[in-house]
């Protein structure tokens, strides 16, 4: 049977004649002890509630490592994407040039030789460019993503320090 104020403070002795406790200070002492009851029951829904509080923000924390990840995906993703949209293009572009150089060859060859050169230099220079763009994009969100990962989990190691604090003394106050 669980022992709480409202029990405590119900609970009456039968009256001894012989070798009895005075009932008036049996009386007082269960009132002290129903007090004492009631104060430690308000004291633990008061850390119920505090508890409870804390572990919002955790959730809250989650949800936003949650979402920094999603967006650290889709940034690496969208990093690839582009990367390959603009390798796509760029083997467009020289396979394009490379035809053109072709039909101008048939016409005049030293020429379009001397062009052909010249056109796939700028596209390998293009290409070397957008690979290096690219790269730097990735690496950019990678950073993004890992200063937002540890700055998530900083605030998480911080809210289990306080919970654990706030249980700790809630027991020893408890205690």
């Amino acid at each position: 049977m669980r022992i709480s104020a409202s029990t405590v403070a119900a609970h009456r002795f039968g009256v001894v004649r012989r070798r009895g406790y005075d009932p008036a200070e049996v009386d007082a002492a269960m009132e002290r002890v129903s007090d004492t009851l009631h104060e430690y029951e308000q004291l633990t829904a008061r850390l119920e509630e505090q508890l409870q509080a804390q572990n919002e923000p955790t959730e809250a924390i989650r949800r936003t490592f949650e979402a920094a990840e999603r967006t650290k995906e889709e940034m690496v993703q969208e990093g690839a994407a582009e990367a390959e949209r603009l390798r796509q293009q760029a083997e467009r572009d020289i396979a394009t040039m490379v035809e053109s150089a072709w039909a101008e060859a048939a016409q005049i060859r030293s020429e379009a030789e001397a062009e052909a050169a010249e056109l796939i230099g700028r596209a390998s220079h293009r290409l070397d460019i957008a690979e290096r763009e690219a790269e730097r994009r990735l690496l950019q969100a990678e950073q993004r993503s890992a200063e937002s990962q540890m700055a998530a989990e900083s605030s998480l190691e911080e809210t289990k320090q306080e919970k654990e604090t706030a249980v700790a003394d809630a027991e020893a106050a408890a205690e």
